[in-house]
């Protein structure tokens, strides 16, 4: 098809259209107060006349003696201060959803015509459940319905004309959808009406008919004369009853809904007969069990949607009874769309293994990226597979995508003629200069998202959400139905309800009942008012998809070479989709002939390319640019639709050492490789293959600069930038917020080769499959692309982003500090369990020392201060007077002073020592170690979370000995028929479970060989039980004094002034969100009950009850030491060079 163009196409044109933008909306600052008011006191004005208007005679009920009454007056003082009460909390804690410095979720404010709309109905109190309790909103649902199928594209034929009408949300409507597309219509006509009944299950109701057409079935008399087409195109008709099982199963939809018209017409069948007849054999009575013995069916039918598929989804499979295990997930490409290789494989199989299928399911912009899947190719597959035997139905997940088919709309003659007309020139009663402010033209899609609006059409239904991208108050979701007869389906009516002899009743197909009529009315309002057209809505989203990409073009290039932090876009620039070609952009000025740039060249060239042609250039000045490559390159940028997703990432130093030896540090004791020469995004190499930034560092020519590989430290880098960016703190005021952002979580899992894709752009390891967190940055509103708001909206987030790297670099660079151990004694020597830190790197590694006490009578007084202690933990600290790094410790040449204390930490009653660790050896890690009289014990870390558990002197019980050699090297023990995982994540928190390490315990437990030599890295560090023999099997006792530690070794924020999103998990805990009711109530006024009130409280200093402060305003002296720390790695954060 052909590209379509940016309209409209004039500055002068697409300057109206933001004009009208503008007046339909109260706007960031409230600019239109005024107009709302009025609107306001319209709606009321006219509610008061409608009500005084009807049977007047019947007299004043409410009097001014009643209004003068002390009781009266008091209940008006109360409402009033409740109100206020009520108002001031919202205002003061609700996040600013209309501001333009709001660009985190699919929310913004509703557009006036919604609000009004919603206010006019919500007064009267309609219910859409049926025509006589809201004939009025009833009606105007109905035309919201054909609004949105007109909109999609649904075109009206003689047969088959679309139908739409509102849900509460996408979810409903998607549930709703399933619900369709496993539920059949019988239906059948007589001369005085239509009954409609909904039967279980679209697939299996022609099962059921051919039951009922079964010798001395009572629909036998038509098995000889009643004939059908095959699902494959051209077929000629076959009798139904001649049909197996396979070719009921696959009956093209449209002909399962002409059926029951079928029999009445050509046989005379009345609907009350195929009714009685039928309820015997549809699988609403027989049950899924009973049509699967009795048809052969292995397998129920399966769904196909995206591995990134909205949580709807599965649920809604499981509500209806279809069973979330028959959902199939398809692996999404690299751009997160749906693979259709892979679900050409999927159709292949269930083709060759006769499986029957329900619908594929293609999403119209993902709630997570913006993906648009590819439906135009789906819509042909259908096509495909249909002449193949297969039939299957396509619904479209559109809640978000769905109104940018307003931007291919033109509008109908009678809206063009309502604008004024156009001019030359401005005239003299309008400076066009006022408006050069606010001025944000539009901008059409991606030519791949518009061919897939396009073939939207081709779906057999859509979900559409009225309150995401049409800018309606919730609750409002929709779902559309190509042929109107589908609805019939969901045919279900409550016995209470009276039906109006004219009108339909929308109740009664749907999964909802009672449903307001103002949601309706506020729907219709917005439509009527602003058009469902590129001049209407259309334009709206045209500007909010120019916004888009000028933000896109911030998070392009926010990073260079010289800067100590990447951003990275999950969409690549249009040369990155090339990686590794040769080619010249087409605005750089290179001939075709030239030799062709490394890519790394290219890349930079378009980046440069944005920074002087998009970046700091006003919005006229852009669209008036004659060069087409300008606004190319802008709607290249982003997403499908209006999402911008990308991860920042940090640059460090390393020894080069490190780099040529391969040294592996473990973030997560799995497989991140501190020196694996990880891709620098914004690097360039040198003929030799050398970074051309190592040299920038000016004196150390034994380090080098790397991009971070580590997943669990970008991911702690982007949460800590996501926590300032957002709401997560009790009682947190948001206007203390910059600006908003949003968050989602890459599932290794969902995403596949996609994720793994997108972490080798950022520079990430991938071999441990880790998931990643991601910002999002959501844009709806018209308003930030005026003037210069997107570069003030960039420049806050850089610096976040540049005061949150500070901390994440000061935890990963390696300083003098205190280390902790955990004592173990056999004979004259100690073992010293390390108790490391996972998400430190001065403390990121798991050690086993085995270390001599020169000094005699030191050793004395630690043997006297265990003999006074029998059952403590002892706890073995470096001087704390002088902090010494890992290396330092271990280094042969030292001697380190130490403390030893009983319990806790530099208690009162310690011992010096003086341990000189020049003969020490490094388990890591190891389960079972000491002598065969004295035998210690460590927990493995593998993961992350996790906990450590530590014991000295266990007691064993084996069936064979271990030999003293292999217990010298170390050996590993299983814990057997008590597995790890069960008891994952170890998190230290209300949802831990009590750990099964406790003083006296005993288990089970196998003893095997460890391959690994003592300075080995993980991962596979635990496999040895899976390849090597074992050397004993038996039993294990612990001792009375155990160290446990589920809390420091998680730790992953070092700071004490501010708390960060705990690991991976979005979800408010359960004490934070009882924290936030107690505080509402407390607002309120409200007594609440010490369930609440005894979790942290808010305080009148600002504080929270357990010491942090909400403002999160950075504690000045630990950021002046974290500040050094970076300082002296060589970082210089301030000037944004490394």
């Amino acid at each position: 098809m052909a590209e379509q163009t940016d309209p409209p196409a004039t500055y002068e044109s697409s300057l109206k259209i933001h004009q009208a933008v503008s007046a339909w909306f109260l706007g960031p600052q409230a600019e239109n107060a005024d107009l709302l008011k009025a609107l306001f006191d319209k709606v009321v004005e006219d509610h008061v006349a409608a009500r005084t208007s009807y049977l007047p005679q019947d007299g004043v009920f409410i009097t001014n003696d009643v209004k003068q009454s002390q009781v009266y007056q008091q209940m008006v003082d109360q409402l009033r201060k409740k109100l206020s009460d009520l108002s001031a909390l919202l205002n003061d804690f609700s996040v600013p959803f209309y501001s333009p410095r709001y660009a985190a979720h699919m929310t913004f404010e509703s557009s006036l015509p919604s609000i009004v709309g919603w206010l006019s109905a919500m007064l009267l109190n309609p219910n859409n459940v049926s025509f006589e309790a809201g004939p009025i909103t009833t009606a105007l649902e109905l035309e919201v319905g054909q609004d949105l199928c007109k909109m999609i594209g649904f075109e009206n034929t003689e047969d088959i004309r679309g139908w739409g009408h509102l849900t509460c949300d996408g979810t409903v409507a998607n549930i709703e959808a399933i619900w369709y597309v496993s539920d059949v219509l019988y239906r059948s006509a007589d001369a005085q009406a239509t009954i409609y009944r909904a039967a279980r299950n679209l697939k299996f109701y022609p099962l059921a008919l051919k039951a009922a057409m079964a010798p001395n079935a009572p629909l036998n008399f038509i098995s000889n004369r009643f004939k059908v087409l095959k699902c494959a195109p051209g077929a000629s008709q076959e009798l139904f009853s001649d049909l197996d099982t396979w070719d009921l199963l696959n009956l093209r939809p449209e002909d399962v809904l002409e059926i029951p018209d079928r029999l009445a017409r050509e046989f005379g069948i009345s609907s009350r007969f195929l009714d009685s007849t039928m309820e015997k054999y549809i699988v609403q009575s027989t049950g899924m069990n009973a049509l699967y013995e009795n048809w052969g069916v292995k397998d129920s039918p399966k769904f196909f949607i995206a591995s990134t598929k909205h949580y709807s989804w599965p649920k809604g499979l499981a509500l209806a009874g279809i069973g979330s295990d028959n959902l199939v997930n398809i692996p999404v490409d690299k751009h997160a769309r749906l693979d259709l290789t892979a679900l050409r494989y999927a159709l292949d199989h269930c083709l060759s293994e006769h499986q029957a299928v329900y619908a594929v399911v293609a999403t119209i912009g993902t709630t997570e990226e913006g993906a648009v899947d590819p439906i135009a190719k789906i819509i042909e597959l259908r096509e495909e597979y249909q002449k193949k035997g297969l039939s299957f139905l396509i619904h479209a997940d559109a809640a978000w995508g769905g109104y940018f088919t307003s931007t291919l709309r033109d509008p109908p003659a009678d809206w063009t003629s309502q604008w004024p007309a156009a001019t030359s020139s401005p005239s003299s009663t309008e400076d066009v200069s006022a408006f050069d402010r606010g001025y944000v033209p539009t901008v059409s899609l991606k030519p791949f998202t518009i061919h897939q609006l396009e073939a939207l059409k081709g779906a057999d239904s859509v979900t559409i959400d009225p309150h995401k991208s049409g800018y309606c108050p919730y609750p409002a979701g929709g779902l559309c139905y190509r042929d109107r007869r589908l609805r019939h389906l969901l045919t279900w009516s409550a016995p209470y309800i009276e039906h109006g002899k004219r009108g339909e009743d929308i109740g009664i197909h749907g999964v909802e009942g009672s449903k307001p009529g103002a949601a309706a009315a506020s729907v219709y309002m917005h439509h009527s008012m602003i058009g469902l057209h590129n001049q209407g809505h259309g334009g709206l989203l045209g500007e909010v998809s120019f916004t888009c990409a000028r933000m896109a073009a911030h998070w392009a290039t926010m990073s260079d070479r010289t800067t100590p932090y990447t951003v990275v876009p999950f969409n690549p620039l249009r040369f990155e989709e090339h990686e590794f070609e040769h080619s010249h952009p087409p605005h750089s000025g290179v001939g075709a002939d030239a030799p062709a740039a490394p890519f790394s060249l290219v890349v930079d060239s378009e980046k440069e390319f944005i920074r002087t042609r998009i970046l700091g250039r006003s919005n006229e000045d852009i669209v008036k640019d004659p060069d087409p490559a300008v606004m190319a390159e802008l709607r290249s940028l982003g997403s499908d639709l209006n999402i911008n997703a990308f991860v920042c990432n940090f640059r460090r130093k390393v020894k080069k050492r490190d780099l040529k030896e391969g040294i592996t540090v473990e973030a997560t004791m799995e497989s991140s490789k501190l020196g694996s020469g990880a891709a620098d995004p914004d690097a360039h190499t040198d003929e030799t293959g050398k970074e051309e930034e190592g040299e920038e560092d000016g004196g150390d020519e034994d380090e080098e600069w790397v991009v971070n590989d580590d997943v669990a430290e970008a991911n702690y880098l982007n949460r800590c930038i996501f926590d300032r960016l957002s709401v997560t703190e009790l009682g947190q005021n948001p206007r203390t917020t910059p600006m908003f952002l949003s968050s989602t979580i890459l599932k290794h899992s969902d995403y596949g080769e996609c994720l793994k894709h997108f972490k080798e752009r950022v520079g990430l390891e991938t071999e441990s499959n880790q998931d990643l967190f991601v910002l999002r940055n959501v844009v709806m509103s018209p308003f930030q692309a005026s003037a210069d708001f997107v570069a003030n909206i960039a420049d806050t987030f850089r610096n976040v982003l540049e005061d949150s790297l500070k901390y994440v670099v000061h935890r990963n660079t390696i300083t003098p500090q205190i280390h902790h151990f955990t004592v173990q004694c056999t004979d004259n020597t100690l073992y010293l369990a390390y108790r490391p830190l996972f998400h430190k790197a001065n403390g990121r590694q798991q050690l086993i020392l085995e270390v001599e006490v020169p000094d005699k009578a030191e050793w004395a007084g630690y043997l006297k201060l265990k003999k006074e202690h029998p059952n403590s933990v002892f706890t073995l600290s470096t001087n704390p007077a002088l902090p010494v790094t890992i290396d330092d410790l271990l280094s042969p040449a030292s001697r380190t002073s130490c403390l030893i204390t009983a319990n806790e930490f530099f208690s009162n009653e310690y011992i010096e020592l003086n341990l000189s660790i020049s003969n020490a050896r490094i388990y890591t890690p190891f389960y079972l170690y000491g002598t065969p009289e004295q035998l210690h014990v460590d927990h493995m870390l593998l993961k992350a979370p996790n906990a450590q558990f530590t014991a000295e002197n266990v007691q064993l019980d084996l069936d064979h000995e271990i030999p003293a050699k292999k217990l010298a090297n170390g050996v590993l023990l299983f814990v057997l028929n008590l597995p790890e995982r069960a008891m994952q994540p170890f998190t230290g928190d209300e949802s831990t479970p009590c750990p099964f390490f406790h003083p006296n315990a005993k288990f089970d437990v196998m003893i095997c060989d460890d391959p690994f030599p003592a300075t080995a890295h993980g991962p596979g560090l635990a496999a040895a039980s899976d390849h090597y023999p074992i050397i004993a099997r038996g039993f294990m006792q612990l001792p009375l004094n155990v160290y446990t530690d589920l809390t420091n070794l998680n730790r992953e924020d070092f700071r004490d002034d501010e708390r960060t999103t705990q690991r991976m998990d979005k979800r408010m805990n359960w004490e934070d969100q009882s924290a936030w009711r107690a505080m509402v109530m407390q607002r309120l006024g409200r007594p609440h009950s010490e369930y609440y009130s005894s979790m942290r409280g808010l305080r009148e200093d600002g504080t929270i009850g357990d010491g942090h402060d909400i403002s999160k305003k950075p504690d000045k002296e630990q950021e002046r030491r974290a500040e050094k720390d970076v300082w002296d790695a060589g970082y210089d954060v301030r000037t944004g060079t490394n």
